[in-house]
Order: structure tokens, then C-alpha cells, then sequence
């Protein structure tokens, strides 16, 4: 499918009238100021003769100057304007000279710069490094933030080839995700400094192959290299190079070789890995020619360099292949999944292939568990609508779902050799494109005729493509594992053991776990899972177990992970300085998040106490992200302590109660509360009160900024019923409208509760306003309602709230008239906000246009049941 018969909600880039095929960027980073300015200079093809108006993706930048010019010739300047479009992001849109308006291709230049909140562009100071020397900085591209760091359409369906100029600090050093052309001395012109004293160094790149936009990715600090094999090399902090090279000398060769072998050649000439400094929060990012990754993954045993194999996958499937949209992201992730255990087979077998599957079974059922078997968030095709940050809708199900896809199609067709020949098959047919799924299935059935319908475009046979596409819930597929059973009985049998003993230790118990001291990672990872199932009988069971299998010494993160979370749910207090120990050395998300939400979920006041003592402690060397995160559960914590938990739940003849679920993402990290006083509580640690005379937060003491950092919740999206159709959005996008004056709708007889995006006065005011970016000035859609507040829950990847919320009818309608009256870009977001209110006109469900009928809302479950309650009132809804 061609990029201009793709509608990518995510993007404001009208991808059927420009194209953009090269970007070439003259940056330079400023690392005290944390700003990168510069250039971007991008070459485009005009799509429609009739475009006269190109539409770029921006967000946190600031537009110096943009020219138009047609190759090799001199540049016009341009007409633009920056505009609202989502929470995520706004729009650059650039009016197109009359004198190229037969260019079918021309160049766009802009002089730019970032500003400190761009939230692709990570600052990192040197306390948060692993030398504490220099400070550092990175970009994280997927799913849409390389939007704030240059201008561009930001969609994976738009690939581009890249060059790069780069300044930086003499003492630092920049790498790419493109080949280094060089290296020089640079002498800046700023008046005062010394002519001829270079004081800074410029490095130059070039990326010959297409990747898309998001793989564009830059990171600067105290780094050196060193050769693992042939073709890579280990970049990181001095102090890191020596573990480095040692973890990985030979694995990365050994790797390339295999999934070659499995997938087709490898295009990209080198695979360099860049291990980051200690407080990156992610696992790793599979950027092109260099992965860069957590080091996290050095154990001092190669024990976890499996999650190489993971980021060396996606060289094939993800960077080569792409999921033309993030609702396909499975096509990215699942394959990848599937690709990384069949290099752990061929490199160590299958049983341990098939242990690795297991634990991420046990992921992908923890993840469903809590966002519920209904979920949109469930389907493989997740279907993605205008405002809707798919950086929101991250999951496990992309990868384990996914990856039980993959297995089904290798099922099908019978052997591992002829499913391989498929891949690299497939490989080669889409390499550097990006593809819905449908053109991944069509070339399946194209391939196995034999399974295909007579139509040609689905299985005759098994689980239909639509099914596994657009059904919610647990996958219709069990791979075969059976390979495992024989470790995973042992693991089982043992943890159940030491659960159910009593102190002392039976000897019978410890006989048992001799052979468990000679196991490899992975099932001593099984075995630790299964601990966590229940309580042990006694905490001093918990701290024999440690001393028998010496679980205080590893240098596992994933074994130090799980037994931290064995030590919290145990109460072993006196062990507490050991998960001290393990949040202080590390600053993944996948892990800190968990260990705060067991400890500020725990009963007793003392492992609270020491949550809050730690996170003190040990926040400077946080990414803001991960911070952010933490102070919302320690916010919680803290003020259910002053407030004891005091819910009231209000009914009233003309209130419906609506019980919902909201996700807390990166970005999206409000937690609604109510409002405390004449004082101001800034949306990262609660949500925004509308107190204007108030002028700090009174929680983290950040002063008010003239604009609510927010984004649109998830919440509505997600209780809308899913229905088992293909998801085709025929909506479009509005053109920019001027924001109107808000009206404002009181009630001083309820109490005040916001929706998504409202905010409540004392006296019960809710200003209703059209929504911008995060740099607009106003505030977005406020629905009258009362509050119910139940109290923060958490899953072990991502912390909810749980809201009852009560709507007033009146005032909705009074909210859906106003927006009628006032179109907007952001008209169509609020009116479907209503619809999860009140259900759309004509469904059966009420509304607040239409009498009759009751309000039907999918709630989702959590592990603990959470009661629906739907009130009513005599008919008139």
C-alpha cells in the first residue's frame, strides 16, 4: 500500500499531497542550556497538484524561519503558522510560494529549536550518569516524539534517508543511528572567543537507507568504543567499557550470524550497540546500525543478553519492515518476538526457547488481567483514533499476543524451515517499507495458496484474519511449549515448597534445591514468578531461601528484580536495604515502577516510610519520566493517609454513575484530586485545580506555568463497546478553526468533580474551553460531574485510577450544544467524549440528545472485581 493511501491519525501530515524521501540536519546541542538549534532541511514530492499547503508534525519547537527552494536554486521565504492538533503534538503549516506551484519537487528548510520540554530530547545530568563526570543526552523517537526534535511527518509509514552535522562540546562525543563520515575540530564565530581555538568538535553522518522518522535517533556524551566482532562495536562510558566488551565480545557476530541465516541478509552494514547511562528507563531502542540499550543487560554472565537477540531481531522486522501505523504495531513487535526465540533456539536450545515464551505468557496474562479481556487495548490491531497518543496504548499485547499470531502462521504451514523460507521471503519482498497488515497476510495467503479461501483473502480453514485482528482478549492460540514442561514442573514443584514451609527449613526442602544452584537465569527467573503467586508462611523462610540459593549476590537485574518483589510482599523488613541497593543501581521503568507500586501498596507504615526515605534519596539519578511516575504513587500514598481513605459516593435523581478506567502513561500522568485549599497542584503530582490566584504546586512546589501539561485520557476510548468489525476510521481531521471564548456552567448545588480533562473551582464552575497542545493556553472540554474517588490501583506495568464519576445530564447537553455552535480542530475529541457519556443518538443507550433508553458502558476489570453501579433516574435518560 503506497504512504498516500495510508491514514495515520497520530500525524497531522496529509500524507496523499507531500512526501518527504530526505532530511538533512545541521544541529548543534547545547548541553547547559538543553537545547538543540539548528536546520532541517527536508526534500519533498509533491503528491497532488493541487496541494498548495504542506503540513508538518512539530511539538516544543521553536520556528525561527522556513524557505522554499527548488534544488541547487536560491530559497523563497514562506508563509507559516504553527496550529493545535493534538495534546501530542501541533502543526507546522507552510503555504507553498506561487512561484513553485508546479514544483513537483522542491526543498523546505527551517531554522528551529528545541525547548527543555521536548519530550524526545533527553537531558541527563552528570549525577545521572554512570561516571558522574559529564552530563548526557539522548533521543527517543517512537512512537511520536522525533516531532520535537524536527520538523516532520511524523508517521512510520514516511521513510527518509538522512545526513547530519553535528557540534557538540570538545569533551563529549555524538553518535547516530547513521554510518560516522567524520570528525573535526570545530572553531565557533561567537564574538570573544579566540580565533583558531577549537572549543568544540563537529561529527558528520550519513543514513544511505530509508528508515522511518522515528529511527531517527542522536546521543551525546562522555563516550568510547570498543570492537565486539567484525562488524560492531561497544560504545558507553568509560568506567562501563571494560563489563561491556567483556558481556558481549562475540554474541552480537554470533547473533547477526544466526538471524541471518533464519532472515536474509543483514542491510545495514554494522550493528554498534551504545550502552546508556543507569538511569535510562527503557529496555532498549532497536535505532538502526546502533541499538541502544539499558545496562541493565550487563550481568557479568551473559545471562542477559538475550535482549540483544531481541534488539538484533528488529533489524529485519521493525527497521526493515514497518508497521505502516502504530495500530499495526504487532507487525513490529510480534514478529520480532517470534524472531528473538528462534535465534535463542538455534543458540541454546529449545527448551530454553520455550521458557522465555513462557514468562512472556505470564506477562501477556498479567497485562489482560488488568486491562481487561474487552479492552481495545487487547486487539492486535488497536484501533487508534484522532487524539489518541499510541505512546499511550504501549502493552505487552504488540508482543506476546503478537508473537502467539506468528506461531499460529508457522502452525499452518507445518515445519520451522518452511516458515523460515517464508520470512526471509518476506523480508526481502517489503524490505525498507512500511506496511498495514493486510499486506502482510496477502503475501501469506500469496504464498500458501493452499490455506487460502476462494476468494483469496482469508484462511479457509482455523482462526479467520479478521478474528485475530479485531477480537479483544487472550489469543485464539496456544503455542507449543511442551519443550519447557519438564523445567517449568521443577520450578513450580520447588516454589511451593519453600511457600508452604516453615523455620527451620526442612531439610527435605533443601535437598530439593540443590540442583536449583546450578540453574541458568531463566528458570531461576520461573521459579521466582512463581514465588510471587502467594505469601510464604514466614519471612525468615524468604531470607533461608536467599542464603540458599544466594539470591543477595546476583548481578542478574531480572533475578534482583523479582527478588526484591518477593522481599516487599513478604514484609521482610529487615532485608529492605537490599531493594535500597537495587533501585539505587539502576533506572529502568520496567523496574522501578513495580518495587514502588508493592511498596506504597504495602499495609505497614514502615515499608511506606521507606519508599518515600528511598525515592529521596535516590530521585536525582531518575529519568524525569520514571520520577514523575513515582511521585504520583507517593502522592497518592500520602494524601490516603490524610484523608483516611474518605470516599463519598453521591446519587442524585438527575446524575448517572459512571464507573471508568484511566491509563497513566508517559505524558498523560494526572491523578485527579480533589482540591486542597487555595493552592495549586501541578498535573504531575495531581490534577490541575483552577485556583488563578494560586501560584505554586503545594506538593512539589513547581511554580504554576500558564498552561496545564496534559493530554487527552484514554478513559472514554476505552469504554466504548469493541465490535468484532475491521476498524476503517472515515473520519477527517478539521481544519484549524480560531479558538472561541469558553462558557461556563455553574451549579453551586454539586459538589465538583472533572472528567478528562476538567478541572473544578470550590464554588462548582467548570469552564468548558477548546483544547490546544501543551503550549496553548487553553483548557480542554470540562464536563460537569461529582466525585466518587475509589483510590489509585496498580498493575505490576502501569498505574490506573479508578473513578466513579457522576453526570449531569443538563449540563452535558448544555457542553454538546456549545460545541455544535463552535467547531473546532479539537470539536470531534469532546463530542465523543460525550458519546462515552452518554452513548450516541440513536444506539439505544442514552444520550443527552435523546430520551429513553439506559446507560451501557463497558467497564473494564482489574484482579479484584470492581462493582458497576448505573443509576437511573425515573426514565428521563
Amino acid at each position: 500500500m503506497a504512504t498516500a493511501e495510508i491514514r495515520d491519525p497520530a500525524t497531522c501530515a496529509a500524507l496523499g499531497e507531500f512526501h518527504t524521501h530526505h532530511v538533512d540536519l545541521e544541529l548543534e546541542v547545547r548541553m547547559a542550556a538543553k537545547r538543540v538549534s539548528g536546520v532541517a532541511t527536508l526534500s519533498v514530492k509533491r503528491l497532488s497538484e493541487t496541494a498548495m499547503t504542506l503540513r508538518l508534525d512539530v511539538f516544543h519547537l521553536t520556528i525561527h524561519s522556513v524557505c522554499v527552494a527548488l534544488p541547487e536554486e536560491d530559497t523563497i521565504a514562506a508563509q507559516w503558522s504553527i496550529k493545535p492538533f493534538t495534546v501530542f503534538g501541533e502543526m507546522l503549516d507552510v503555504e507553498i510560494p506561487e512561484e513553485l506551484a508546479l514544483a513537483n519537487a522542491f526543498e523546505l528548510t527551517i531554522r528551529y529549536e528545541t525547548d527543555v520540554e521536548s519530550p524526545g530530547v533527553c537531558w541527563l545530568e552528570k549525577e545521572q550518569t554512570a561516571g558522574k563526570k559529564l552530563p548526557f543526552m539522548y533521543t527517543q523517537g517512537q512512537e511520536v516524539l522525533n516531532r520535537s526534535f524536527f520538523p516532520c511527518q511524523d508517521s512510520p509509514s514516511v521513510r527518509v534517508t538522512y545526513t547530519a552535522s553535528v557540534i557538540v562540546p570538545k569533551e563529549l562525543v555524538c553518535v547516530m543511528s547513521a554510518k560516522l563520515c567524520g570528525v573535526e575540530d570545530y572553531v565557533p564565530g561567537e564574538e570573544g572567543e579566540k580565533e583558531g581555538t577549537p572549543t568544540k568538535k563537529k561529527f558528520t553522518f550519513e543514513m544511505k537507507q530509508s528508515v522511518p522518522v522515528y529511527l531517527v535517533a542522536m546521543a551525546v556524551g562522555d563516550l568510547v568504543e570498543a570492537e565486539v566482532g567484525p562488524r560492531s562495536s561497544i560504545w558507553t562510558e568509560p568506567c562501563m567499557i571494560e563489563a561491556a566488551t567483556k558481556e558481549f565480545d562475540g554474541v552480537l557476530e554470533e547473533y547477526l550470524t544466526i538471524g541471518e541465516r533464519l532472515f536474509g541478509d543483514y542491510l545495514w552494514e554494522r550493528y554498534d550497540m551504545l550502552v546508556m547511562p543507569p538511569s535510562f528507563p527503557y529496555g532498549g531502542m532497536e535505532n538502526p546500525r546502533i541499538t541502544f540499550v539499558s545496562p541493565c543487560t550487563i550481568a557479568g554472565d551473559k545471562s542477559l543478553v538475550s535482549i540483544v537477540a531481541h534488539e538484533l531481531s528488529h533489524s529485519w522486522f521493525g527497521n526493515l519492515v514497518t508497521n505502516a501505523t502504530w495500530s499495526d504495531f504487532f507487525l513490529n513487535e510480534g514478529f520480532t518476538m517470534y524472531a528473538e526465540r528462534r535465534i535463542t533456539e538455534v543458540s541454546q536450545g529449545r527448551p530454553l526457547s520455550c521458557l522465555d515464551a513462557k514468562l512472556g505468557e505470564a506477562l501477556l496474562r498479567e497485562e489482560i488481567s488488568s486491562l481487561g479481556e474487552q479492552s481495545p487495548l487487547t486487539r492486535l490491531r488497536v484501533p487508534l483514533d484522532d487524539g489518541i497518543d499510541p505512546g499511550d496504548c504501549y502493552n505487552q499485547c504488540a508482543y506476546e499476543k503478537g508473537y502467539a499470531f506468528v506461531c499460529y502462521l508457522r502452525s499452518l504451514v507445518g515445519s520451522d524451515a518452511v516458515f523460515d523460507d517464508f520470512l526471509k521471503r518476506y523480508c526481502a519482498e517489503y524490505r525498507f517499507q512500511s506496511i498495514p497488515a493486510e499486506t502482510m497476510i496477502a503475501f501469506f495467503l500469496k504464498s500458501f495458496p493452499e490455506l487460502a479461501n476462494a476468494a483469496g483473502t482469508d484462511l479457509k480453514d482455523g482462526i479467520s484474519f479478521n478474528t485475530w485482528l479485531n477480537e479483544p482478549g487472550y489469543p485464539h492460540f496456544t503455542p507449543d511449549l511442551s519443550d519447557a514442561q519438564g523445567i517449568m514442573q521443577n520450578c513450580e514443584s520447588l516454589a511451593f515448597h519453600w511457600r508452604s514451609s516453615s523455620t527451620p527449613v526442612q531439610p527435605s526442602v533443601l535437598y530439593l534445591s540443590e540442583e536449583a544452584k546450578q540453574w541458568e537465569a531463566r528458570p531461576v527467573l520461573y521459579f521466582l514468578d512463581c514465588c510471587l503467586e502467594t505469601k510464604f508462611s514466614d519471612a525468615d523462610v524468604v531470607i533461608a531461601l536467599g542464603d540458599t540459593l544466594s539470591l543477595w549476590d546476583s548481578h542478574n537485574s531480572e533475578i534482583l528484580f523479582r527478588w526484591a518483589l518477593v522481599l516487599i510482599k513478604n514484609d521482610v523488613v529487615g532485608k529492605l536495604l537490599v531493594v535500597r541497593w537495587f533501585l539505587e543501581m539502576q533506572g529502568k521503568q520496567k523496574f522501578q515502577l513495580p518495587v514502588y507500586r508493592l511498596l506504597t501498596a504495602s499495609s505497614n507504615d514502615e515499608v511506606r516510610k521507606f519508599a518515600t526515605d528511598t525515592y529521596a534519596a535516590t530521585k536525582n539519578m531518575l529519568h524525569v519520566m520514571v520520577r514523575d511516575r513515582i511521585e504520583l504513587l507517593l502522592a497518592a500514598v500520602q494524601k490516603a493517609e490524610r484523608e483516611n481513605e474518605s470516599v463519598d459516593s453521591s446519587s442524585d435523581s438527575d446524575v448517572v454513575l459512571v464507573n471508568k478506567v484511566e491509563e497513566i502513561r508517559p505524558h498523560s500522568q494526572e491523578l485527579k484530586t480533589e482540591k486542597a485549599g487555595n493552592t495549586w497542584e501541578c498535573p504531575m503530582c495531581t490534577f490541575l485545580n483552577e485556583d488563578a490566584s494560586a501560584s505554586r504546586c503545594e506538593i512539589c512546589d513547581s511554580a504554576r506555568p500558564g498552561l496545564p501539561r496534559k493530554t487527552r485520557k484514554l478513559s472514554q476510548w476505552l469504554s466504548q463497546p469493541v465490535e468484532n468489525t475491521e476498524h476503517k476510521s472515515s473520519k477527517k481531521k478539521q481544519s484549524p478553526g480560531a479558538q472561541t471564548e469558553p462558557i461556563e456552567v455553574i451549579d453551586s448545588s454539586e459538589s465538583g468533580k472533572s472528567d478528562d480533562d476538567a478541572s473544578v473551582t470550590s464554588a462548582g464552575s467548570y469552564n468548558v474551553g477548546v483544547a490546544g497542545s501543551r503550549r496553548s493556553n487553553g483548557n480542554a472540554g470540562k464536563v460537569a460531574a461529582t466525585k466518587a474517588n475509589q483510590g489509585l490501583w496498580a498493575d505490576l506495568y502501569s498505574p490506573k485510577t479508578v473513578d466513579d464519576l457522576c453526570v449531569n445530564k443538563k449540563k452535558v447537553q448544555e457542553i454538546s450544544e456549545w460545541l455544535e455552535r463552535n467547531a473546532s480542530p479539537h470539536s470531534g475529541v469532546f463530542q465523543k467524549r460525550l458519546l462515552f457519556l452518554c452513548g450516541p443518538p440513536g444506539s439505544g443507550k442514552s444520550t443527552a440528545n435523546a430520551g429513553g433508553g439506559t446507560l451501557a458502558i463497558d467497564t473494564l476489570s482489574f484482579k479484584e472485581e470492581v462493582d458497576d453501579e448505573i443509576e437511573n433516574s425515573d426514565g428521563e435518560w
